[in-house]
């Protein structure tokens, strides 16, 4: 792998190879928390400026997880390594992936969400959108999430303000991709 690209992609990799830990001294990064197919997209990320949304979703569609927990688990990755053009992709991806089937609710990914994102997070924010969306469409929906707003209090608040900042009509979140796309800082020059 080019350091230099990794560099210039990346303030997560710019201040490890860069900033004077040891990462830089020899030239290495441990990542061996990293799941290796995952990075894998990444890093071909990286190299090709955007991420393969194909070859994601086949390979989530393989794997033995739930295909929602694995577009979360890459966009919580690239959220930790400051990617956020792939990001923005994988969002696309995500917000595709619950278009597909009108009646497809993330019930699956709210706690993985909710664990391992922080409050301002765009996952979050949509997850909350599309489950106040659909309690609009039929409020028997509330009944898949009874369990999940008493355990995730943060949760239950997102989903409140979804509702109430719609109150007069909930449009279908899935129609408003770039709401939910983060800003790409502007490099110094």
């Amino acid at each position: 792998m080019h350091k230099s690209l990794l560099i210039s992609a990346s303030d997560y990799f710019r201040a490890a190879f860069a900033g004077g830990f040891k990462e830089g001294e020899t030239g290495t990064l441990d990542l061996s928390d990293e799941d290796p197919e995952r990075f894998g997209f990444i890093l071909e990320g990286i190299y090709g400026r955007r991420l393969n949304a194909d070859a994601i979703r086949e390979t989530i569609k393989a794997s033995s997880e739930n295909q929602a927990i694995g577009y979360c688990k890459l966009y919580i990755s690239l959220d930790r390594y400051g990617l956020v053009q792939l990001k923005n992709d994988l969002m696309d991806s995500f917000i595709k992936f619950f278009g597909e089937s009108k009646g497809r609710r993330p019930e699956k990914c709210v706690p993985y969400i909710y664990e391992n994102t922080v409050e301002s997070s765009l996952l979050r924010a949509f997850t909350a959108c599309l489950v106040a969306y659909h309690c609009c469409q039929d409020p028997n929906t509330l009944m898949f999430y009874r369990e999940m707003f008493n355990q995730f209090e943060d949760f239950r608040m997102d989903v409140m303000k979804a509702l109430a900042c719609n109150h007069t009509k909930l449009n279908d979140p899935r129609d408003f991709n770039e709401r939910f796309h983060e800003k790409t800082p502007q490099k110094a020059k």
